[in-house]
């Protein structure tokens, strides 16, 4: 595991997967995944600052995700307290100008993934999506 600062990320740090055409590494327990195509300088900065943020968001990730229609589908009418202690760790796809928060192994529900889009360094929060 990589414990880095803001900002401090390299693109050598990550392995790089041809199979799946993206770069991938942990930092501070959280796994990161750019695809080939977005893999640039600002890409890491922006990985960056989104790690760095991430533990200061959850509370905000919650909330939104105890407002979303498909999560009280469901799950019912359930609090952001709740949600908070569930989520665990995401995998976090970085894209261009966003990505996308992928929680594998929360404890809300059996055999769902849920992802969270979002735009910029965790600024804003604008779709949930149920695999499973």
């Amino acid at each position: 595991m990589i414990v880095r600062k803001e900002n401090d990320m390299n693109k050598n740090d990550f392995t790089h997967y041809e199979d799946s055409r993206t770069f991938e590494a942990i930092f501070s327990g959280i796994e990161v995944s750019i695809g080939e195509e977005h893999m640039s300088d600002d890409v890491l900065a922006l990985a960056g600052k989104i790690v760095s943020k991430y533990p200061k968001k959850v509370a905000a990730i919650s909330r939104y995700l105890s407002q979303d229609r498909y999560i009280r589908a469901h799950y019912g009418n359930i609090g952001a307290k709740e949600i908070s202690a569930k989520l665990h760790e995401p995998i976090i796809r970085i894209f261009e100008y966003g990505g996308m928060l992928s929680y594998c192994n929360h404890e809300l529900g059996a055999y769902h993934i849920i992802d969270v889009d979002f735009i910029g360094a965790l600024d804003e929060f604008y779709r949930v999506n149920i695999d499973g």
